[in-house]
């Protein structure tokens, strides 16, 4: 599928939206690689099992979409209303889903590595069984955010996601300054000296 022809589909779901003589986009098993969707009006829209590898979705309205089974590695998610989608078994590695809005949305047994949530809504959001480091998944529903001076944080449960670094909170308690300037050199050791006591405190909080 080309931009052209995709340009017309969404003219015809538009209609379909607001109630017209349109017709609901569904894109089950196609490949969008690279393909451009900002500002697009997709409400409800049909995504199941495609290729959205780099694909833009910049302030696209996709509110209840259903992305189940898709690939969308590195596609762009910037300030997006992702509100009540269905993200089920998708990759989300190297995808910006930053400022983002994903309220009340489902994305259990994702991949969620290197993902940019920067400043993302997760309010709600189901998020089980998903992948965030390498070794780590995610098995509590309990989520919280942190904006640090350089860095942002994510909890979820027992876990914290300090920009792309997942691990357990017992394991950041005890991380020795050598092994935090291995993680990005002295800003990560500067950043963790002055703000460790204010994560860690959250992360007990979070769990009590």
């Amino acid at each position: 599928m080309n931009q052209e022809e995709l340009n017309e589909i969404l003219k015809y779901h538009q209609r379909w939206v607001n109630g017209l003589n349109g017709k609901r986009a569904i894109f089950q098993g196609l490949d969008f690689q690279e393909l451009n969707f900002e500002g697009a009006d997709l409400r409800r829209s049909i995504f199941q099992g495609s290729n959205l590898i780099g694909t833009n979705f910049q302030n696209a309205n996709l509110y209840g979409a259903d992305f189940n089974n898709s690939d969308i590695r590195g596609a762009n998610f910037k300030y997006a209303i992702l509100q009540n989608s269905d993200f089920q078994y998708v990759d989300f590695q190297d995808t910006d889903l930053s400022y983002s809005d994903l309220q009340d949305a489902n994305l259990q047994h994702t991949d969620l590595r290197y993902t940019n949530i920067e400043s993302t809504n997760l309010r709600n959001v189901n998020i089980q069984n998903s992948r965030v480091t390498d070794q780590l998944y995610i098995k509590s529903e309990k989520i919280a955010y942190y904006r640090g001076i350089d860095y942002y944080c994510w909890f979820f449960g027992k876990i914290i996601k300090i920009a792309c670094m997942g691990y357990y909170m017992k394991e950041w308690e005890t991380f020795s300054d050598e092994e935090i300037l291995k993680m990005d050199d002295y800003r990560a050791l500067k950043f963790w000296k002055k703000e460790k006591h204010i994560i860690i405190n959250i992360s007990k909080n979070l769990n009590n």
